[in-house]
């Protein structure tokens, strides 16, 4: 049975690699996952010879996606290998799993729309070079990343909770003092402060960075409401295809 409401981590592991519909297998979700796995890791290895790559947070919520969808291949396989599951309650890697859904779902709509919708205007304003935004990794880490994880929510049992957004925080905030260490190293070395993120640099109005960081945990809030909505229409979805199924079999 499905369990509800704030108690997850009594969850039913299962419900992390099982699709609540019919016509998803077992099998066609470890297959998914495992591609999208693989797909993450190639080009996460293509990019560690690129010189402070780990400075954007893009690249931090692209090594997050191929450990999501590692783990996910992981739990799949277990699935499909039909593991003895030796304990009621979640093991660690369905907790990592879950917290990890909720924390990338909405982190996926934030960069989607902060590329697209901030950064890629303001470099056409300014006719900048743009092969930083137009090319094969940025499509995939700033658009496919959006639909393969919206795939994978919908092909799995797990629904978004609101509780979880403490995660997000904690990974936005990480970030954002990450960036801001990051800068002063800069400055220590008389380097330009933001090489990638122009509207967090300190070295010309501090002030005016920190009111675009609690922004962006403030968007950051709005998106993993979207994500909450999302799930609630999930759950009804799957509600209803479940009364219906009853009546089908009754």
């Amino acid at each position: 049975a499905r369990t509800k409401g704030t108690d997850d981590w009594k969850f039913n592991g299962d419900q992390c690699s099982t699709p609540p519909q019919p016509w998803v297998s077992d099998k066609v979700l470890l297959a998914y996952r495992f591609a999208a796995f693989a797909i993450g890791f190639g080009f996460l290895v293509t990019l560690l010879d690129t010189p402070r790559i780990f400075v954007a947070f893009t690249v931090w919520n692209w090594t997050i996606f191929t450990v999501y969808f590692g783990i996910g291949t992981y739990l799949s396989l277990r699935k499909v290998l039909k593991t003895e599951r030796k304990v009621e309650h979640l093991t660690k890697p369905e907790k990592a799993f879950i917290v990890l859904l909720n924390l990338e779902l909405p982190s996926t709509f934030l960069i989607c729309a902060v590329v697209w919708l901030v950064l890629y205007p303001a470099a056409v304003s300014v006719d900048a070079n743009l092969d930083g935004v137009l090319n094969p990794f940025s499509f995939l880490s700033h658009a496919a990343n959006v639909a393969f994880f919206l795939v994978d929510f919908f092909f799995s049992g797990l629904y978004i909770r609101l509780h979880y957004f403490v995660y997000t925080v904690m990974w936005g905030s990480t970030y954002i003092a990450f960036h801001t260490v990051y800068q002063f190293v800069r400055e220590a070395q008389s380097k330009d402060h933001c090489p990638v993120y122009g509207f967090l640099t300190l070295d010309q109005e501090p002030l005016f960075a920190i009111i675009w960081a609690f922004g962006l945990l403030f968007v950051y809030f709005l998106f993993f409401l979207i994500g909450l909505l999302v799930s609630k229409f999930k759950e009804k979805r799957y509600a209803r295809f479940q009364e219906n199924e009853v009546k089908v079999s009754a």
